[in-house]
């Protein structure tokens, strides 16, 4: 619409990225809050990191999509 004023959003805050050292923390800190799945969701936490996948599209990754030779993760398909 012509006379409609367009509103432009604000631009979000950037968040610092973790260091090294606060990631290790984290996984450190896993088997406490996690007992029971704590390697399992640690792995994934490491897959997250690595892999730069969003969390749905992470699990939704199979064995299939993964090539070992090529050291590649398809990850959307």
């Amino acid at each position: 619409m012509p006379t409609a004023k367009t509103w432009k959003a604000p631009k979000a805050d950037k968040r610092p990225l973790r260091t090294p050292g606060q990631f290790a923390a984290l996984l450190a800190a896993v088997p406490v809050a996690c007992e029971k799945n704590a390697a399992q969701f640690t792995d994934y936490l490491r897959f997250l990191a690595y892999t730069g996948a969003r969390e749905q599209e992470a699990l939704k990754v199979r064995w299939d999509d993964v090539d070992m030779a090529g050291e590649r993760v398809t990850i959307g398909t």
